[in-house]
């Protein structure tokens, strides 16, 4: 036999213990698909019962401030109601913290009354987002730019509030508030939805 008939016949060889394989595999695959299923139709249903079962604020928001790796649609469809009755979004989550990634938006035409709304939602989120690595607690900005100058978003550090900019991972301080209240007019008037 010559050297390529070799290297065919290993090649076949190996094909062929290949398919055996994927065949023995093809029904575990198959299983863990309906047990998946069955888990996703069981935690909806778990979901179901323990949402309506949080009665306060607090206990919703401590339910919906941890990011769910196992999230139903029902409960991501909850978090984002919970966080849009407060005029704050979901934006994915933060890795270091594990917790959801929220986003605020401040229109040119809102209202002071509607600000300090908004102001006491962050405040109260505020007192259940764990600080990153950095020590910085952040919710950002959806702006009229829609991010084409960089990311802005609103940071405590400590008592330290001040909106950030980054570009290109390069951190800017833009301005510093004595409050969330006051970065919320800054921002209705330089940097509105």
């Amino acid at each position: 036999m010559s050297e390529l008939e070799e290297a065919k016949q290993a090649v076949s060889k190996l094909e062929d213990q290949l398919e055996a394989v994927y065949k023995q595999l093809t029904p575990l695959k198959n299983k863990q698909t309906r047990i998946s299923k069955k888990l996703t139709k069981a935690l909806e249903s778990l979901d179901k019962l323990i949402v309506p079962s949080l009665t306060t604020f607090e206990e919703r928001l401590k339910h919906f401030i941890p990011y769910n790796f196992r999230e139903t649609t029902y409960h991501y469809k909850e978090t984002r109601k919970f966080f849009g009755d407060i005029g704050l979004m979901t934006n994915g989550y933060y890795r270091d913290t594990m917790q959801v990634a929220l986003q605020f938006k401040a229109e040119s035409e809102d209202t002071d009354e509607h600000l300090e709304s908004l102001a006491v939602s962050i405040e109260t989120c505020l007192e259940v987002i764990k600080e990153n690595k950095e020590g910085i607690k952040a919710l950002s900005i959806a702006e009229k730019t829609c991010s084409e100058h960089g990311i802005y978003t609103l940071r405590v550090e400590g008592e330290r509030i001040y909106i950030n900019l980054t570009v290109y991972s390069r951190d800017e301080v833009v301005e510093e508030f004595d409050s969330v209240y006051q970065a919320l007019l800054y921002i209705r008037k330089h940097h509105y939805y």
